[in-house]
């Protein structure tokens, strides 16, 4: 690994609890990534993991991972001076995804893991009952090695080289779960930022159910490619939806208790309320 010995300091800021620098070394910008607090070293050693994992496979562009020290919770990667990128940019780098190794697995190993990673409030206690009794805990489901925050607030454009950052949420998931989310996390995260205010309170769950609806079946007819890859059967499809909703409200929910922004706070607030119309809409009314 290359360590950092001397360097002029071009910027500083914290972001979620986490201290960062943009300095510049021997010509070359760096980022230094500091976990300070206990609660954010799980995180870290995510992210590590995922740099690893990326570098090794070469998945798609990610930055260089310089160094980093497990003692000081410190990363140093290269700086990546790019423009965000726009949803339509998934097809781009979307063919890459299918590297992965993929994992069969029965359900109810599926939910065991949920269980030890992520802390269950009252909801999500009843929404793991309903899944269970919804769905054969004998059932295969395929997993595969995630990036968990894929979108395209993670990826940054460099004269049409698309690099994906932040691996905090790397780990072993359903094997559309970075599919899903691109598109996903994007549509219902505009929707909670005028969720409640522009949408008249009445309409809201009319206005959410028929949105949902509309949603699943376009996710659906997106992704029809890497289905078929991936020899998923239709009648699965729900399955694999369902299974994301859930994580993605425990990945939230836990981000929630500490998000300091509060206009932040209230968009979060209003995507974990979403998403859970969406789970429960499913539950409700679709066959598995």
């Amino acid at each position: 690994m290359v360590k950092i010995k001397s360097f002029k300091i071009l910027k500083s800021f914290s972001n979620d609890g986490k201290k960062f620098q943009i300095v510049l070394d021997k010509g070359k910008k760096k980022l230094i990534k500091i976990f300070h607090k206990k609660k954010d070293y799980s995180k870290y050693y995510s992210e590590i993991n995922g740099y690893k994992f990326y570098s090794k496979n070469k998945i798609f562009e990610i930055p260089k991972l310089y160094s980093y020290s497990n003692k000081k919770k410190k990363l140093v990667i290269e700086f990546i001076d790019g423009k965000k990128t726009s949803p339509f940019d998934f097809k781009k780098i979307k063919n890459k995804i299918n590297r992965n190794k993929i994992f069969k697995i029965n359900l109810d190993t599926y939910l065991k893991n949920l269980k030890t990673k992520y802390h269950f409030n009252i909801d999500c206690i009843n929404f793991l009952k309903k899944i269970e009794n919804k769905i054969s805990k004998n059932k295969k489901i395929l997993v595969s090695e995630t990036h968990g925050d894929f979108s395209n607030f993670n990826c940054l454009n460099v004269n049409n080289i698309f690099y994906v950052i932040d691996f905090e949420k790397f780990s072993k998931r359903i094997v559309l779960f970075d599919n899903l989310n691109w598109y996903l996390q994007y549509i219902f995260f505009n929707i909670a930022k005028i969720y409640g205010k522009k949408i008249p309170i009445k309409l809201n769950s009319i206005f959410l159910l028929k949105i949902s609806e509309l949603v699943n079946l376009l996710i659906k007819a997106i992704n029809r490619k890497q289905i078929k890859y991936l020899k998923i059967k239709k009648s699965d499809l729900n399955i694999y939806l369902l299974l994301y909703y859930f994580e993605k409200i425990l990945i939230l929910e836990n981000d929630h208790k500490y998000i300091q922004n509060q206009k932040n706070k209230r968009i979060t607030k209003n995507l974990i309320y979403i998403l859970k119309v969406n789970i429960n809409f499913m539950l409700n009314e679709k066959k598995f």
